[in-house]
């Protein structure tokens, strides 16, 4: 019957699954260093199997020879990849298989000398000594010039390794159990700290398990370097497939450097200079020499080198395509400058040819202008005459431009008089009529409240319906009067555009829902604009009522917002209502127009599109509005500032 030591149960079930995890750890990365270590402490962990079933009691004088020599045996090969993991780095050996194949025979060799029918004794024990007392001084040594706490690790490991030695035959088995776990702790930790280290030239044990995370990293400031060069890269398979492309190249087309990968150069270019272009691939693939070309696409002249690459699966293509438009066109205007200064040259002589005949022809001239000149004396005198008279009307002028600017200054006051008295009269009539109004509109109510009569009502509730509107009439007229006067000013603000309009469509959804109307709010959650956020608040709350109000039971209203060419956001406000003719979409934001002549009741001022369109044009904006006719729905169309925020 087997005994079971607990102790060496956990130290046998932990190095197992170390070796397990560093094999699944291989697996990932293809790291062979991990995988040496993998088999070195599987094969260690065959010993603890031994100890934990009783096979192997601390006197090992007692113990079969097949026992005794997996116990004194399987401990080398963990000795023996510690001795390659601190010494590679002097080694300076490029190719790790020419390290890891020898590990391997010289593993299955000592596995081999496990089934010898004697005992193995000395040469283990001595071996290990010396291996560990060599691994001790050049872990000292890289610590000393690293100052890498990763090589304390593994000195630690060999000193709890001594100490477990050491008490395992003085029968000391907890101790010597605990010190072989700490061992194997020391050593995991290793493993857990082999992240990619800077590019310190001292670097310690533990970047001896980070070469696939160097790789990485290196691949990574490659891929950096291909998409930051300016001019287009794409690498090519000899069938024109594209393996990998540039930031550069895959803007041309719109596209990521992922969407190109995998399809074929031919579904990109145009076929004439597909063909050219292939001629010159297969021109450098052949001959594996670089070769180029010049072509011209979409108004830009093009400079192309095509570089054979030879790699693992063959020779593929780098192609590089460079913008050189505006050296092609400096050329041009120099072979035109050149040009213009031979057809200068030419000109001059012309020129001279032609003065010699012109001075002939001049001496000609020079005695008709002699004869001339008696007729010019009398015209002169007349020229006098006309110039005194043309004195006399500009003086006349000049009194008449000063005239004409006090005119122009008297209707200016005049105008500016007026203006003031428009306002004041505005002002004053809005307050001569609120004061009545006022009352009434309170008072009404609580009338017809104490009124029993049927028809009394109902006249109480038109007069209601007067009163509530001359009420709007007089606040929408004094407010469009204010907006349009030049003191009016506007307190500007960034607003997120989507969430100012699902608050203002959320505060009055119950108007909406009386009427079985569904307002969608699409628009975009991060447009921002410019714009006083009150009277925003009025445009929207004006036009989606205006919308509301024209729209049948069960209708849509859909507001939506999109960026325009300059740099302004155009918001838009779409019904499925009754529609305009052209007469009413070219007076619909007239002062006082009402599109529905049917709605005559005292339902609408006729001021708040009015309004609407002058807090816009505030806002440097404009409006209009779009429809295909009666009964096909109506689209209102405003621009605002986009904010900075958003540009940002």
């Amino acid at each position: 019957m087997f005994e079971i030591h607990h102790h060496w149960l956990a130290v046998s079930a932990y190095v197992t699954f170390i070796s397990i995890y560093l094999l699944y750890l291989y697996r990932k990365d293809g790291n062979k260093r991990k995988l040496t270590f993998s088999i070195a402490l599987f094969v260690s962990s065959l010993s603890y199997i031994g100890l934990f079933l009783g096979l192997i009691p601390f006197s090992l004088e007692n113990v079969s020879t097949l026992w005794y020599n997996i116990f004194t045996l399987t401990s080398l090969p963990i000795l023996f990849a510690i001795v390659l993991a601190t010494h590679e780095r002097y080694l300076r050996i490029k190719n790790y298989d020419m390290i890891f194949y020898p590990f391997l025979i010289l593993t299955t060799i000592i596995i081999g000398f496990v089934f010898i029918p004697y005992k193995l004794e000395l040469f283990p024990t001595l071996l290990r000594q010396i291996l560990s007392l060599e691994v001790i001084i050049v872990l000292i040594y890289n610590y000393y010039n690293t100052r890498k706490i990763d090589n304390l690790y593994f000195f630690f490991y060999i000193i709890c390794g001594t100490v477990a030695g050491i008490s395992f035959p003085l029968e000391y088995g907890y101790l010597s159990a605990f010190s072989f776990l700490c061992s194997y702790v020391f050593l995991t930790l290793i493993f857990i700290r082999n992240e990619p280290t800077s590019s310190n030239s001292k670097m310690g044990i533990g970047n001896y398990f980070s070469l696939e995370e160097r790789l990485k990293n290196a691949e990574e400031r490659y891929k950096q370097l291909f998409n930051t060069i300016p001019d287009a890269l794409v690498l090519l398979s000899q069938d024109g497939t594209i393996l990998d492309a540039n930031s550069s190249l895959a803007a041309n087309f719109e596209l990521s450097p992922k969407e190109m990968m995998g399809r074929n150069i031919y579904d990109f270019l145009p076929t004439k200079i597909y063909e050219n272009r292939k001629n010159y691939a297969n021109l450098a693939l052949e001959s594996g020499k670089i070769q180029t070309n010049q072509d011209e696409r979409n108004d830009k002249f093009l400079f192309n080198m095509y570089i054979p690459v030879i790699m693992d699966d063959g020779t593929n293509l780098l192609v590089l395509s460079r913008d050189i438009t505006e050296t092609i066109r400096a050329q041009g205007e120099k072979e035109e400058k050149i040009n213009d200064l031979r057809n200068t040259e030419l000109a001059t002589l012309s020129i001279m040819e032609d003065m010699q005949e012109a001075n002939t022809n001049l001496e000609l001239v020079r005695k008709e202008v002699l004869d001339k000149n008696e007729e010019l004396t009398t015209t002169m005198e007349e020229m006098q005459a006309l110039n005194e008279e043309l004195s006399v009307a500009r003086e006349q002028l000049l009194d008449l431009n000063k005239n004409l600017e006090s005119k122009v200054e008297e209707r200016t006051d005049k105008i500016e008089k007026l203006l003031q008295q428009k306002n004041a009269f505005i002002h004053q009539l809005g307050h001569d009529l609120k004061t009545p109004i006022t009352p009434l509109h309170t008072l009404l109510p609580i009338v017809q409240k104490k009124c029993t009569d049927e028809k009394i009502n109902e006249m109480i509730t038109i007069c209601i319906d007067k009163v509530r509107y001359m009420k709007e009439l007089v606040q929408n007229t004094l407010e469009l009067a204010r907006m349009n006067s030049p003191g009016f000013e506007i307190q500007l603000s960034d607003i997120n555009l989507f969430e100012s309009i699902d608050r203002i469509v959320h505060s009055g959804s119950f108007n909406y829902d009386a009427n079985n109307i569904q307002v969608e709010n699409l628009i975009p959650s991060d447009i921002q604009i410019k714009a006083d956020n009150l009277r925003f608040e009025e445009i929207i709350n004006n036009l989606v009522s205006n919308a509301v109000k024209y729209s049948p039971e069960g209708g849509n209203i859909y507001l939506k917002a999109e960026e325009t060419k300059d740099d302004m956001i155009e918001i838009i406000i779409q019904d499925n209502g009754m529609g305009m003719t052209k007469e009413q979409i070219d007076h619909i934001f007239d002062e006082f127009y009402k599109a529905d002549e049917s709605r005559h009741d005292f339902t609408s001022t006729g001021l708040g599109l009015s309004i609407c369109k002058t807090i816009i044009e505030k806002h440097q904006g404009t409006i209009w509005v779009e429809s295909q006719g009666l009964g096909k729905g109506s689209t209102f169309h405003f621009t605002l500032q986009k904010s900075k925020k958003q540009e940002n």
